[in-house]
């Protein structure tokens, strides 16, 4: 892992990777940069946008370690904390959990959660999981 990212390596796949729409063979991906396998585009997002991103970066890097990726398309409709709310939705968490997580009142995770839900028109956590399968 680079400082502030990791590092993607395409396996010389026939429709390629790509990051910021730059064909790679290996390279560093910060967070926020675009990262495209093939035809899928997606953004690297972190937890908590207040500590170092080198440390809690949203992907699965390879020593294994459980990361999420949440898609360019969606991410980029959502604001930052939104971002970090969604990676904990996605990841299971309740929005008690979320909130110890983030630093941040229910509350105000409940009105992230409500606003992600608007903003991507879902009415539940099922129906949210179920779209980001799609990508």
């Amino acid at each position: 892992m680079a400082r502030g990212g990791i590092t993607i390596v395409d396996l010389d796949s026939r429709n390629g990777t790509f990051i910021d729409d730059e064909r790679i063979q290996t390279a560093a991906l910060i967070v926020g940069q675009k990262v495209q396998f093939g035809g899928i585009p997606f953004v690297l997002v972190c937890q908590n946008w207040d500590e170092d991103p080198g440390s809690d970066l949203e992907t699965v890097d390879h020593t294994g370690q459980k990361r999420t990726v949440i898609p360019q398309t969606i991410a980029a409709r959502l604001s930052r904390a939104q971002n970090s709310v969604l990676v904990y939705l996605v990841e299971g968490l309740s929005e008690r959990q979320t909130s110890e997580k983030l630093n941040l009142s229910q509350h105000t995770v409940h009105n992230h959660i409500r606003e992600i839900y608007s903003i991507l028109n879902v009415h539940s956590r099922a129906e949210l999981l179920a779209m980001l399968l799609k990508f």
